[in-house]
């Protein structure tokens, strides 16, 4: 079953960023699983509709804003418990909030 995942977040650096934060997003299921975000082909037919276009066709420059989403499967019946992101740092850390 798919989740979608929207995050939003300011650029408070001085330089401007790589808009890839939804790369790095996982969903934990009540289950217990760790979902990373799937990548959808679209080949026609009924499925699983892709997230809104949100991801700019240019870097996040100082003070923007940026909306991105991912989807993310989980079995039938189970239901997302956190979502967590990680940055690319050598000292980043596991950030996680409450899934609703």
């Amino acid at each position: 079953m798919p989740y979608y995942v929207t995050v939003e977040y300011l650029n408070t650096g001085r330089y401007d960023v790589y808009p890839g934060m939804q790369d790095h997003v996982w969903l934990q299921s009540a289950g217990g699983k760790q979902v990373r975000p799937v990548i959808l082909l679209d080949l026609g037919g009924p499925g699983v509709a892709q997230c809104p276009k949100t991801v700019p066709d240019t870097m996040v420059k100082p003070n923007a804003t940026v909306r991105q989403c991912s989807i993310h499967m989980l079995p039938k019946g189970d239901e997302p418990a956190t979502v967590s992101y990680k940055g690319d740092g050598a000292d980043a850390k596991w950030i996680t909030w409450r899934a609703s």
